[in-house]
Parts: structure tokens; sequence; C-alpha cells
């Protein structure tokens, strides 16, 4: 399925600046440890991290008191995906230094990814407690708020105050705030940040494409018609010089499909972008979908089975949208229940 990502790459956090935020850490680092340390961060950077892993812990077997060796450790076991050992780790350099706003920052990440996010809520917290001029904590707080409970509109606050404090990431926080904005259903002010980075030069297809969809939302027909017609325009830019993306094909495609009732349209769209992203299931569900509505039941099978083979959630998708009337000529049918496991 086509994810969006989002934040910046905790290594850089880590690795980078071990002590960027940890006042009163471990006493001055001798000579050959701090080569070692060193060793290690190359060699995370380099893509061993399970190397990095070996070394630190003989460190820590000499010296368990030392706090960089806790946070790099925790890093490494972090690129391995292995989130729980990096939280034991990062707990450990919190112990040693309560006071270390970039351990509990470290931490709420690895809690991210293992979904937990009341936890990673609680650490990024305290370190806005520690730092509270920090404005990257401010946005990383405010995207675990969108995240908790994405129609509340609490992460607005947090967006705010980090384009207050760092106004050079002006642009990073209209798009992250309209985007509270409009997942907490406020429309009009989720079109004003929009909006605000058109006039700031900064508007590319997708941002056209929103707001055309937004305009829809609040009933404005001629604002839709006006932005779809530039995203189409930046869109036929973008893909003669190969800088498409798997959205602008959906984009239009929905548009096609739910607005214009042109269903001959969107699988025009749909299939544009199955030609450069072929191992998207997203779009082969799309795809189905409009053959579905079309009566065309074989094609629309063997979309779904596409989708499935590429990735098992797409099953799930299907069966979370079922009831959608596109489906109607092939929801009752064996072959479609048998392709769902229904």
């Amino acid at each position: 399925m086509h994810i969006n990502p989002h934040g910046i790459l905790l290594r850089y956090w880590i690795l980078m600046s071990v002590f960027m935020f940890c006042w009163n850490a471990a006493s001055p680092i001798e000579a050959n440890q701090g080569m070692d340390i060193r060793q290690a961060v190359n060699l995370i950077e380099n893509g061993k991290p399970s190397e990095a892993i070996e070394l630190l812990s003989r460190m820590i077997d000499k010296n368990d008191q030392r706090l960089d060796t806790y946070t790099i450790r925790g890093s490494a076991y972090y690129e391995m995906g292995d989130f729980t050992k990096a939280i034991q780790d990062f707990t450990h350099a919190i112990e040693l230094n309560s006071r270390c706003a970039k351990c509990y920052y470290a931490r709420c990440r690895a809690y991210e990814r293992l979904n937990d996010l009341q936890k990673a809520y609680e650490d990024i917290s305290q370190a806005i407690k520690i730092e509270p001029k920090a404005s990257e904590l401010y946005f990383k707080r405010g995207w675990i708020a969108l995240m908790k409970n994405p129609s509340s509109g609490e992460s607005v606050e947090d967006i705010s105050k980090a384009m207050e404090l760092d106004p050079d990431h002006t642009l990073r926080g209209l798009r992250a705030r309209g985007m509270a904005f409009e997942f907490s259903g406020n429309y009009n002010l989720a079109l004003k940040d929009y909006m605000e980075i058109e006039r700031l030069g900064q508007a590319d297809t997708k941002l056209y494409f929103k707001i055309a969809s937004l305009s829809r939302f609040t009933q404005n027909r001629p604002q839709e018609v006006l932005y779809f017609e530039k995203g189409m325009a930046s869109f036929a830019k973008a893909e003669t010089a190969g800088r498409t993306e798997v959205a602008d094909y959906i984009d239009i495609g929905q548009h096609f499909q739910n607005e214009e009732e042109d269903i001959e349209k969107a699988l025009e769209y749909y299939k544009r972008g199955l030609r450069h992203y072929p191992e998207d299931a997203m779009l082969h569900i799309l795809i189905a979908k409009a053959y579905a509505a079309k009566g065309d039941k074989p094609n629309a099978l063997t979309h779904i089975e596409k989708a499935k083979a590429i990735h098992i959630s797409a099953v799930e998708f299907i069966q979370s949208v079922i009831n959608d009337s596109a489906w109607d000529s092939i929801r009752d049918t064996d072959e479609f229940k048998d392709l769902l496991e229904l």
C-alpha cells in the first residue's frame, strides 16, 4: 500500500548530536573511549548496527554509567527494528540523566514505532518540559496527538508553537497544521493554511488537488474547479519531467470517478499510474472498484487478486469499504467472497 512517511530520522538526533539536550551528562570521554564511540557511530551510519551493538556492549560491560553508550546502542537497536531493546537502552540513559530531553525524544520514537502512542506522548511531553524552546519537539508532539485522535484538533496548538519558535519551518508547519485542521473537520481553516502555502510560492500538484477537494467539502464549486485545473496543469508538467507521484494519479482518478462520474476517464489515470507504479496495491484496488462499477466482473476480480498478491492488507481495506455501491455488481459472487475470505 502507499505510505506517506513523516518526521526526521532518529539517527540524526542520536548520532550527530548525542548531547544536544543532555546537560549534566557523564564525565569527560577519555581518548580511547572517544575513538570507540566514533567507531560505533560510523558503523551505524554505514549500515552495520549489529557490529556497533557488539562494540558498545563491551564498553557497557566495562562501564555502565556512561549516557552516550546507551543512547547510541539504543539507536543501533532502533535501526535494526528492535524497538523494545531500544526502549530499554533509552530508559537506562534517562535513569543516568533525567534531564536528557533527547533521551525522552528517542524513547518516544521507539514507542511510536510500537504504536504505543500514549507512552510516546508522555515522553515527548517530558522532553518539552526540559527543552521548552525546541521547535522539533512540538512538531513531534503535534504529530503524535494527530495520530492518537485525528478529529480532536489537539495538535494545532503544538504545531503553531513550533512555527512561532522556528519561522524557518513555516511551510512545514502550514502543511502539518492544515492537515490537523482537515482531520478535525475544520475545512475552512485548513484551506486558509494550504492557500497560504500557495501565496508563498510553494504550491505543488498535491496541494492544488487538496485545495480542490476541500473546496468541494465547503461547497465552493468555482474554487474547486479552479484548483483542480491548476492541479492538472501542474501534473502535466510533472509527468513530462518524470516527477509524478502515485498519489497524483489517485487524486485525478478519484475526481473523475466521484465528482464527474466519468469512470472511463478515472480508469485512464489509474492505469497511467499503474504504468509507473505497477506494484501499488491501492491503484489495483481503485481499478477493481471502477471495473466493478461498470459491471466488468472479470477485470474487477483480476485486479483484486493482484492487489492481494502485492499486500495482504488490501483485503482488509476492501472489506472496510465493501458496502460502497460501486461493488454491487460483484459483492455477492462466490469469486469475490473467496478473494476476500468472507
